[in-house]
């Protein structure tokens, strides 16, 4: 049933009729619109049961008319609460006053708790200003008919999240975010059934829910106790409310990014001595050690086989990723399954803060109000806090495929991309668009440093949150450890899918190994 939102002629901007070549009748009676405003989106009220579609659902529409420059008219805006399934598609009438023939508007779905919410000086109303990469936006001119009673429906894409309209070019996304797909503020308005106009039942079925195919690519797959498969799906690369961690070398995780992931296997537990000696190289005197105090692999006795491996390089880690048929994971793989696979957690296992017995870390003096954990002398066996032994640094489960660990705390982690801000390389973040798989790789004489993610045993607790980002130069640190990610059987190289930018930076990285 759609929500009917009344007769909005107050809002309307419209274009003298001399300036449009045509004139009306003031004595004729007036047309009418009706528009639904709909969306391929998952809807909030879905998430109570499908909770892993948090990051991609919207549960507020804004509609701003504009004038005729295309600028928002103050007093001109609504705000329509539409967190139910049952309030989509949400409709209302445009009736033109007199020599009127066109209104302009603005309309922007999105997540309320992910815009930035003011109150108006004038009416105390709240007023949420949509963020670009979390808002499905995108510009309307709606003709207005002299005669007649008419319905349209204008469908917001998921598609076209992120993507925000071009005000000097006059071009939206209507459905595809493609440079060369961009359509005109008239294209992409479907004409529905007269009777629409009158009767919301006569209006078509709501648009077949957005979700990207790759999101079921785990099914069959066989369980592996040591690699974890990752179903692909949409996420928010990135997190608003984790800002301002720039004293502990934290880099912020804005401005945050949409993203589709393709599936992809990762190992459950960080790269262990035991592991290291095992799979990768059997001879102790090749473990990686710096002169670092804490380096676990400093002997290879039988006691310190599983602890996780630290003081390793950036480039033993991917050596030894490749050695095993992988390769380390990039900065969306990894936060993809620290943040709950898009469920949008602070943290791998909830949005619930970190104490003492959650994971290992905590042994710093926290700035932020966290406790300090009791010290510790070197890191402590790999998966020491999962669930089964009474921690929660483990991920939501996946009923198939179970858990990865040690994402908060343990080691810091490798990952495969260079390492750039998040809102000054267009190259490797683009701003302005939906990012498919997206990796960041830079020739190593230009961008020496590589992204490095999550705590470790030697932090403060608040260092857990799955989006802050770190980077370190291509060394061996006693904090910084690795695990790797795998194709699935049959499959290539995530990176390597239709994304031609990926292609392109990943081939740079292949071209330095053969020099």
């Amino acid at each position: 049933m759609a929500s009917r939102l009344g007769s909005f002629a107050w809002m309307l901007l419209v274009l003298p009729t001399a300036s449009l070549g045509c004139s009306s009748d003031s004595d004729a009676p007036r047309g009418q619109v009706v528009l639904y405003i709909d969306t391929d989106a998952p809807i909030a009220s879905q998430t109570l049961t499908e909770d892993f579609k948090r990051d991609a659902s919207v549960d507020t529409l804004r509609i701003d008319i504009l004038d005729g420059e295309y600028r928002p008219i103050q007093g001109m805006t609504r705000i329509i609460p539409a967190s139910d399934v049952l309030n989509w598609p949400l409709s209302f009438g445009l009736e033109p006053a007199a020599d009127s023939k066109l209104a302009r508007m603005r309309l922007r779905a999105f997540r309320a708790r992910n815009a930035e919410a003011r109150t108006d000086p004038d009416t105390k109303a709240q007023i949420y200003e949509p963020v670009a990469g979390y808002t499905i936006d995108r510009v309307v001119e709606v003709p207005l008919p002299d005669k007649g009673a008419f319905a349209l429906r204008v469908v917001l894409h998921s598609k076209c999240r992120g993507k925000r309209p071009d005000l000097v070019r006059r071009t939206t996304c209507v459905d595809d975010p493609a440079p060369d797909r961009l359509g005109t503020y008239r294209q992409g308005i479907e004409v529905l059934p007269t009777a629409a106009a009158k009767d919301p039942n006569a209006a078509p079925a709501r648009p077949v829910e957005w979700w990207p195919a790759a999101s079921t690519s785990c099914d069959g797959q066989p369980f592996d106790p040591d690699r974890m498969c990752v179903s692909g799906g949409f996420f928010m690369l990135g997190n608003l409310r984790v800002v301002g961690f720039g004293a502990l070398r934290r880099s912020d995780a804005v401005p945050a990014h949409p993203v589709v992931i393709r599936p992809f296997l990762i190992d459950r537990k960080e790269m262990t001595v035991g592991r290291w000696l095992a799979a990768v190289d059997p001879n102790p005197a090749n473990l990686p050690v710096t002169t670092d105090q804490g380096c676990t692999a400093a002997s290879a006795s039988p006691n310190r086989l599983d602890l996780p491996l630290n003081c390793v390089t950036w480039n033993q880690a991917q050596e030894a990723c490749i050695a095993l048929g992988g390769r380390l994971p990039t900065e969306a793989e990894w936060e993809y399954v620290a943040t709950g696979r898009g469920r949008g957690y602070l943290f791998p296992w909830s949005d619930d803060p970190p104490d003492c017995k959650s994971a290992s870390l905590g042994h710093k003096p926290s700035s932020a109000g966290f406790e300090q954990c009791d010290a510790l002398s070197e890191p402590e066996p790999a998966a020491s806090y999962a669930r089964l032994n009474g921690g929660r640094d483990e991920t939501a489960d996946d009923p198939a495929q179970g858990t990865a660990v040690d994402l908060a705390g343990s080691l810091s982690e490798w990952m495969f991309d260079s390492f750039r801000p998040y809102d000054a390389d267009k190259e490797c973040w683009e701003r302005d668009a939906l990012l498919v798989h997206p990796v960041c790789y830079k020739d190593a004489a230009l961008v020496p440093e590589h992204s490095v993610r999550g705590g470790n045993w030697a932090s403060q607790l608040e260092v857990a949150y799955a989006s802050l980002r770190n980077n370190q130069g291509d060394a061996g640190y006693f904090t910084v450890g690795f695990r790797c990610v795998y194709p699935l059987a049959q499959q290539v190289d995530p990176l390597l899918g239709d994304d031609t930018s990926n292609i392109a930076q990943y081939k740079v990285y292949l071209d330095s190994r053969k020099k």
